[in-house]
């Protein structure tokens, strides 16, 4: 289900980035990646905007799945150039999903363990329905 959070650009991703972002997304399945590892990964990308496009969404996504509050800064990061790099049905899927996300309640200092993609969506529904009324 990981391999999902690899954005699909329209160009073509540089081989050595790639298995950079896939060494990171591994690395991320026992340990939140912590902000220099972010920071590394962002570096990676070099002037690219496109792979910035990737390691921002990659990490604010990961981020998120341990409840770290510096994702949502990731995430609107790119978020903001995203529709310039991927398909605008996907722009719309992705940028959907995020901001039922949002509604989590996020920490500063991220969980022990990572929540599965099902749980954090069936929560943020229920934060949505107890702060609306309805369902999403």
């Amino acid at each position: 289900m990981d391999e999902a959070l690899i954005l699909p650009i329209k160009s073509e991703i540089d081989p050595q980035f790639e298995r950079q972002v896939r060494k990171f997304l591994a690395d991320a399945q026992l340990k939140m990646p912590n902000v220099s590892e972010a920071e590394l990964l962002r570096a990676a990308a070099g002037r690219r905007e496109d792979h910035r496009l990737v390691a921002e969404y990659l990490i604010g996504m990961l981020w998120l799945s341990w409840r770290f509050d510096r994702a949502i800064q990731m995430l609107d990061s790119a978020l903001a150039v995203a529709p310039a790099y991927i398909s605008s049905t996907e722009y719309l899927n992705r940028l959907q999903k995020i901001t039922l996300l949002k509604n989590l309640p996020l920490f500063s200092q991220p969980r022990s363990e990572r929540q599965t993609w099902a749980d954090l969506e069936q929560e943020a529904r229920l934060v949505v329905y107890l702060k609306t009324g309805r369902l999403s």
